[in-house]
Parts: C-alpha cells; structure tokens; sequence
C-alpha cells in the first residue's frame, strides 16, 4: 500500500525533470515566458487594438480594422478573439486594404477594401501592376 507521503515524494522527483523537460525542449524558459504574455495580452487586449499597436507606424481606419477583423471571424477557420493573432491576419490586413495599390505609401491613411483571400475573391491581386496604371 502506498502512503500519502510516498505519493508526494514520487510525484515531486518524476515531476521536476518533466518539467524542465518541457521548458528545455520546447527552446527555454524565455519561449515560455513570451508564449505566456503573448496570451496575457491577447485575453486583455481586442483584436483591433494588437492590430492598431502592431501597425502603428501606420495611419489605419479604425472602423476599417473592425470591419477586417468581423471579416476574420468570419472567414478564417479557429479564429479567436481571445488568443493571439497570427502572422498571416496581420500580412492579410495589408493585402486587404489599398496599402499597396497605393505604392505601399506609409504617409496615406489605410482603408480597408475587403477580406483577401484568392479562396473569397479569386480575381483581385493587390501586388498586381499593369502596364496602362499610372505610376504612383
């Protein structure tokens, strides 16, 4: 029969190296630490304002970024509002907007266009230029 006290003591030895296991094959305690607050700050902070902070050296619409951001929860399959955002929404805002039918210009005030996805929209390709366009 196994006491109580042996159950700890055998918990606490096998659990400490899986622990340290973890956090060591997963890179470091700092891989841990930034995953942790990525989620602090994403169950804290709406989707539109970590999209406003992640382009602030850009001019973006606000109720352009609410309407993206409707559009993503729409559209983009496990989509939260409550866990960080990926990569891809924040390089898919610029590709829905007029960002760079604009010459990429960082001076200019960002409007959303509508959600880019060659799945959605198959015909529209914001990197496109043609011959006739006036250069920017």
């Amino acid at each position: 029969m196994i006491t109580r006290r042996r159950f700890l003591e055998v918990a606490i030895i096998s659990g400490v190296p899986v622990a340290a296991g973890s956090l060591a094959w997963s890179g470091s305690f700092g891989w841990f630490y930034s995953r942790a607050s990525r989620r602090l700050v994403a169950a804290l902070r709406s989707p539109e304002d970590r999209l406003l902070s992640h382009f602030d050296y850009l001019a973006l619409e606000p109720e352009g970024v609410t309407r993206y951001v409707a559009d993503c929860e729409r559209y983009r399959e496990g989509f939260s509002r409550r866990l960080p955002l990926a990569p891809e929404v924040y390089t898919n805002y610029l590709l829905s907007s007029d960002f760079f039918k604009n010459g990429a210009d960082q001076s200019r005030l960002i409007r959303y266009i509508g959600y880019y996805d060659p799945a959605i929209t198959p015909c529209n390709n914001p990197l496109a230029r043609f011959d006739d366009e006036p250069e920017a």
